[in-house]
């Protein structure tokens, strides 16, 4: 990569544009799982029965925030 002064000039080799790409391409793999994962946590939490249980007391106090 070679900047050329004041302009906004950026070369790349082609190897440097592979091991870039290569990067980002697992790093958005990567990434990827992990909001997979996320996801999944997020959903199992939705589903507990401790979450369905406290909807009332949620809804009662978004309401109570609002007035």
């Amino acid at each position: 990569m070679k900047n050329t002064g004041n302009k906004a000039e950026w070369e790349f080799t082609p190897g440097e544009v592979g091991d870039r790409l290569r990067n980002l391409v697992e790093r958005n793999r990567k990434l990827s799982s992990e909001l997979a994962e996320k996801d999944r946590q997020l959903q199992s939490i939705l589903n507990s029965w401790s979450w369905k249980i406290t909807a009332p007391v949620r809804r009662i106090l978004g309401m109570m925030k609002k007035s």
